[in-house]
């Protein structure tokens, strides 16, 4: 079977910068750029943190997400090469921010490119969704180690896409693409 599971945000998408301007404009200021969890970045607490995030992914910046870097080029050249790609992404459960979200990836990327659409609750954990996938051996791109990890459990083959908040993390069974050419190599070349 030619497909892939991918998380969306930072790895098809920028959700950081988006959200960055947006809390710049909510008067946050960043304390810790390069943290992965918000309530660190900003310096406050996990509680407010996540009350952020849902605001942010409920409202219409969403849709204005960015590529992340040569994602576009990447994902079309997967599926020029037969893929179908099924997402598994943490956006949330409410049903107006996922219809949003599936228009957006289908004006970013084309209608017909995603073949399933998982969402699990902010942060939430992606054991289940992945659980569907045991045995298939598919890849599984993620931005989040624990969420690359979780994939060996159920026999993918997890690509970590890099960023300041992940360097730290080295496992022999993940591998790492800083950016789509290097995902392509790695799929393609297998």
């Amino acid at each position: 079977m030619k497909k892939i599971i991918t998380d969306v945000d930072g790895v098809l998408l920028d959700w950081n910068t988006k959200f960055n301007e947006w809390m710049q404009d909510e008067g946050f200021a960043i304390q810790s750029p390069d943290n992965y969890a918000v309530n660190l970045r900003y310096d406050i607490n996990r509680e407010q943190a996540e009350g952020l995030i849902k605001d942010f992914n409920e409202s219409t910046w969403i849709s204005h997400l960015d590529y992340l870097r040569d994602a576009k080029e990447g994902v079309q050249k997967l599926v020029d090469n037969g893929f179908k790609i099924d997402i598994c992404t943490a956006v949330g459960t409410n049903e107006y921010t996922q219809e949003t979200r599936n228009r957006h990836l289908g004006y970013c990327f084309g209608k017909k490119t995603f073949d399933k659409m998982h969402y699990v609750t902010g942060n939430g954990p992606k054991d289940h969704i992945l659980e569907q996938y045991d045995g298939t051996g598919l890849y599984w791109l993620e931005d989040k180690p624990e969420n690359a990890v979780t994939g060996l459990k159920f026999g993918l083959k997890p690509i970590l896409i890099s960023h300041p908040w992940n360097t730290w993390f080295h496992h022999p069974e993940v591998a790492r693409a800083d950016n789509w050419k290097k995902v392509c190599e790695i799929i393609l070349d297998e």
